[in-house]
């Protein structure tokens, strides 16, 4: 069982670790910090949101709207998820649009699912 949660934690890391240098959009940009607050807006670096699932939710409620990508820029460090995040059809662009999830700059984003077994 402690293989699947590592494989899982690969699996998770492989599909947020999309890293694009310098990712400047037109659009609407949502920031996130494993030091932000969900109470925030997520709309600059300064407002981070703590987050993936609070990101996922404000991408939801902008996305119909949007007139140019969303990009989601993940600052560097832990995301340690208590469940799963779930993508579907809400989740990706309209209009068009993309919605991107990326590391911010040089920074290394690490999404961990697992459990710390003792």
């Amino acid at each position: 069982m402690h293989r699947s949660f590592r494989n899982m934690n690969h699996i998770i890391l492989f599909i947020f670790s999309v890293v694009v240098l310098g990712c400047r959009s037109d659009g609407f940009e949502i920031f996130v910090s494993p030091i932000g607050d969900d109470t925030l807006s997520g709309e600059s670096i300064s407002q981070a949101v703590r987050t993936i699932a609070r990101a996922q939710e404000i991408v939801r409620m902008r996305n119909r709207q949007a007139s140019a990508d969303i990009v989601v820029h993940l600052r560097g460090g832990v995301y340690s998820l208590q469940k799963p995040i779930v993508f579907n059809p809400e989740d990706s662009g309209f209009n068009g649009h993309r919605v991107i999830y990326a590391a911010f700059k040089d920074e290394v984003p690490v999404i961990s699912g697992g459990v710390t077994i003792p």
